[in-house]
């Protein structure tokens, strides 16, 4: 029993008679917060175009990818470049 600390009835009384706040629930006075535009922009993926070699027939084909999971391989790059718009228009 190391550390143990008897308390005489003085301190334990001044110890236990410390003031406590007083808070005010009134939600009249309260600060209103700022209201929110009435407007969402939420951000989209970038979306942008890589050219690289098809590994079945060796030939150029164009990917439309976000960096992540999201592609798609088109034949020609005028398709690439329409897919990319629609894309950055959703």
């Amino acid at each position: 029993m190391l550390n143990r600390q008897k308390y005489t009835e003085d301190q334990h009384r001044t110890r236990r008679s410390k003031q406590r706040e007083v808070i005010d629930a009134d939600p009249a006075s309260k600060p209103k917060a700022k209201e929110a535009p009435a407007t969402a922009v939420a951000k989209s993926a970038r979306f942008y175009i890589v050219e690289a070699t098809d590994p079945k027939s060796g030939g150029t084909i164009f990917v439309v990818t976000d960096g992540g999971n999201a592609r798609a391989e088109c034949t020609t790059r005028e398709l690439a470049a329409q897919i990319l718009k629609a894309l950055e228009k959703s």
